[in-house]
């Protein structure tokens, strides 16, 4: 005997909100300029759907179960026939232009991305005629701007022009599906800097020399005739490669002697990546852009710093930074790294960043910064080599312990031997840590390294050693509050890791990196 046909099934709650929305707005006038006499009308049905859905709200309370449905699919109707006529009302326009304009830029700022300003600036003057008018006259919202786009860069100069005389914050990045030469970079930076004296923020981010090199040679240049009387932030960044090549053809050669970065005083941020030595400023040009720059909260220098003069070095006492809070260090050799750690005293910094310190024994660096830094709070290492000798080990073990305030640790691509260091003992930094690190018979040190990191940020690693650091720091009873591991990361783990570490904590997926509400906490604490 064949089956019966199965019967059929009602439409879901949601399909029918689909269906019945499609038919309305089918049916629904073109949109026209809105008259007294029609808002009038549509605010008298606003009302009558509120007094409706009162009452069948009403009658639904009292009702027998089996008439429910109906009611529940007439008090749908009732509140989507208002919302479909209630927005034309468009109540915002109420507001006078000086409070529609501060909501437009809470708007405009509020992404938590670059990208999100752009877009968000540019739906915002598709909405309609006032708020299109309200926008382009706010300058404000058009200080920020991010030049991608290929030359000659119309829509980021219609933004440019847009911003009047206001405050300008600057980046520029290759444009999509090419990257800059030197001779676009020339003529951009002649024409951004009929604005110098606006711009506040200044980040260039580029692959090749030769448009690096023009930033350098007309910051220069413009120094000599003008002023970057507002610049707080400045930053440039070469991703490309190779490290040391210059580019040929580059014209002039400007570059080949030591830059003065006279403009850079009264940063709060300085940010300078992939300098080559043989144009970077000397050190005493150095130790005067930090002396100049009282307010610096944050420093960074990636591969990038003063003219090598070690016996220069010696004469000098460090800088004091007492304002830095953010110190990044990275792609140092050895005898580098401890030059440009004598030249700078950073007591109160909370955040510290090393990167790309490997192929040495970076120990006497480790031991320099011992007790350099106590108040550090939030600690990111990528990239850290640790080597196998007890000795070295000791000394790393001391420098994690002269910063017992770390509650906050940022890693990728680190070795066993660096993971390891968290689980030593603090009396003796010699101890052996295989056994606490593979988990057989293990005993709580006597005293715990960094017994204040609750928060661990993970990005690039092996899973399989993330997983058993996040067991061991439970295990030897100074477990992690919560981990946040990057979304790619997480397709990397087996089920077994994924179990282990929700054995070992709370773990949070990170969709993008932000900086987490429990890293501002500590900061600002």
């Amino acid at each position: 005997m064949n089956p019966s046909p199965p019967m059929p099934q009602p439409p879901s709650m949601r399909a029918m909100i689909a269906t019945y929305m499609s038919k309305s707005l089918a049916n629904m006038p073109a949109p026209a300029p809105m008259t007294p006499t029609r808002a009038q009308m549509i605010r008298k049905s606003c009302e009558q759907a509120y007094r409706d859905t009162e009452r069948l709200l009403e009658l639904r309370a009292t009702c027998p179960r089996d008439k429910r449905q109906e009611i529940n699919n007439h008090l749908m109707r009732v509140r989507l026939a208002r919302s479909l006529i209630y927005w034309q009302l468009f109540r915002i326009n109420d507001l006078p232009n000086e409070i529609l304009s501060i909501i437009l830029r809470d708007v405009v700022w509020s992404g938590t991305v670059p990208e999100a300003g752009v877009t968000n600036r540019l739906r915002i003057t598709w909405v309609s005629k006032r708020w299109r008018e309200v926008a382009i006259n706010d300058s404000t919202l058009w200080s920020a701007i991010w030049f991608r786009d290929p030359a000659p860069q119309e829509r980021s100069f219609c933004w440019f022009e847009r911003a009047g005389k206001a405050t300008l914050d600057i980046r520029v990045a290759e444009p999509r599906g090419g990257q800059w030469t030197g001779e676009e970079m020339a003529v951009f930076l002649d024409r951004l800097f009929v604005k110098l004296e606006q711009i506040r923020s200044l980040i260039v981010v580029v692959d090749n020399w030769p448009p690096a090199l023009v930033v350098l040679d007309k910051i220069q240049e413009y120094s000599t005739r003008r002023t970057f009387g507002l610049l707080e932030r400045f930053e440039i960044h070469r991703n490309g490669s190779p490290y040391v090549w210059i580019g040929a053809g580059y014209e002039p050669d400007r570059h080949r002697d030591p830059m003065k970065l006279s403009p850079l005083s009264n940063l709060t941020r300085l940010d300078i990546r992939r300098i080559p030595l043989e144009m970077s400023p000397t050190l005493p040009r150095f130790r005067e852009i930090l002396q100049n720059c009282p307010d610096l909260a944050r420093l960074s220098l990636d591969g990038a710093g003063p003219v090598w003069t070690p016996p220069l070095a010696a004469v000098f006492s460090p800088i004091v930074l007492p304002n830095l809070r953010h110190l990044v260090i990275g792609d140092y050799s050895l005898q580098y790294a401890m030059y440009v750690g004598t030249q700078i005293s950073a007591p109160n910094i909370r955040a510290l960043t090393l990167m790309n310190l490997v192929g040495e024994d970076y120990a006497p660096f480790f031991n320099m910064i011992t007790g350099a830094f106590p108040d550090i709070r939030v600690l990111t290492v990528h990239n850290i080599e640790c080597v196998a000798v007890p000795a070295s080990r000791a000394v790393m073990v001391k420098w994690l312990k002269s910063m017992p305030k770390v509650g906050y640790l940022r890693m990728a691509n680190l070795k066993m031997n660096f993971l390891q260091l968290f689980l030593g003992d603090g009396e003796d930094p010699s101890f052996d840590l295989s056994a606490r690190w593979e988990g057989n018979a293990i005993m709580p040190p006597r005293q715990i390294i960094t017994p204040n990191l609750l928060y661990l940020e993970v990005y690039a690693s092996d899973p399989a050693l993330v997983a058993s650091l996040v067991l061991a720091r439970k295990a030897i009873g100074a477990p992690f509050r919560k981990v946040f591991v990057d979304l790619a990361l997480t397709a990397k783990f087996t089920p077994e890791q994924s179990r282990a570490f929700v054995n070992g904590s709370q773990i949070y997926v990170l969709p993008v990196p932000v900086q987490t509400p429990e890293e501002a906490e500590l900061m600002a604490d």
